[in-house]
């Protein structure tokens, strides 16, 4: 089963989600560092008060939506135009101006869960603790199992049991 999932995971990656804006269809394929820095920049710049919401909801939601319409429109606009920096530096503010005029929220939605499926954020994080595991400059700490287990610890070592008989030391 879990083979399949990762089949259709590799899958989904490769061939893309379509997003349909207005008259068009985009597909949205796996993000490259470049995109993942952009979008994660415009993620940030997002803000989300709680507090306000809770308060006020009405009035909490027309702040939120006064302040993050921009970004998302970029955000939608970054991942259609895909890899390319000066493609993005040329294009994501007419693309974001265009998507503004034509995205309902609910094709938001659609086009916010699809983004973050394509950021393949997961597999960059295994990658990074994968490559962090890797210095082999790094003085290294024993942990206790390491402690407990060396000769050094004045410590005997523990004696494994075999299953089939007894204790052998």
């Amino acid at each position: 089963m879990v083979n399949t999932e990762v089949e259709a995971a590799k899958l989904l990656l490769s061939e893309g989600v379509p997003i349909k804006i207005g008259k068009r269809t985009y597909k949205i394929k796996e993000m490259n560092f470049g995109m993942l820095d952009a979008i994660t920049a415009l993620r940030l710049s997002m803000t989300l008060d709680e507090d306000a919401l809770k308060t006020d909801p009405i009035k909490g939601a027309n702040e939120v939506l006064s302040k993050n319409t921009t970004a998302a429109a970029k955000i939608v606009a970054v991942a259609i135009l895909g890899p390319g920096r000066v493609k993005r530096k040329l294009f994501t503010g007419l693309i974001a101006w265009w998507i503004k005029e034509k995205l309902k929220p609910s094709i938001l939605l659609e086009a916010a869960m699809s983004i973050i499926q394509m950021t393949n954020v997961s597999d960059f994080m295994n990658s990074i603790r994968l490559l962090h595991g890797i210095r082999m400059t790094a003085p290294t700490t024993p942990n206790l199992v390491e402690k407990m287990s060396s000769p050094r610890s004045g410590k005997e070592e523990p004696s494994a049991k075999n299953s089939d008989g007894p204790t052998t030391t």
